[in-house]
């Protein structure tokens, strides 16, 4: 095996109407590692890590991942990683119902 990396590059994308502005990220990772990965899976690596360190919430990490946030709730489960859900959470759920329910 080789000491060569395999860069790894994301973002570095212009803003939309749906996506802001996102800064240029690589990573090296040496070619045993990088054989085995594609940058999807990477990327939901990375956003289910920093979902559980509370770096992100669940739309940030599914915005992150590049995946829905059912699709990533689901990866959540099988990697027995809770949701995070508060008060404030469940206040602006109850809000948004209230809303709903006013239409």
């Amino acid at each position: 095996m080789g000491d060569s990396s395999f860069p790894l590059q994301f973002g570095g994308t212009a803003p939309t109407s749906h996506r802001p502005r996102s800064s240029l990220m690589k990573i090296e990772l040496p070619d045993r590692f990088a054989a085995r990965l594609e940058q999807r899976e990477i990327l939901l690596d990375l956003a289910v890590g920093m979902y559980a360190a509370k770096h992100l919430t669940l739309g940030q990490a599914a915005e992150l991942a590049e995946v829905p946030q059912a699709l990533l709730q689901r990866e959540l489960g099988q990697r027995q990683i809770p949701v995070h859900f508060d008060l404030d959470d469940l206040a602006h759920d109850l809000s948004a119902a209230a809303e709903l329910v006013r239409r």
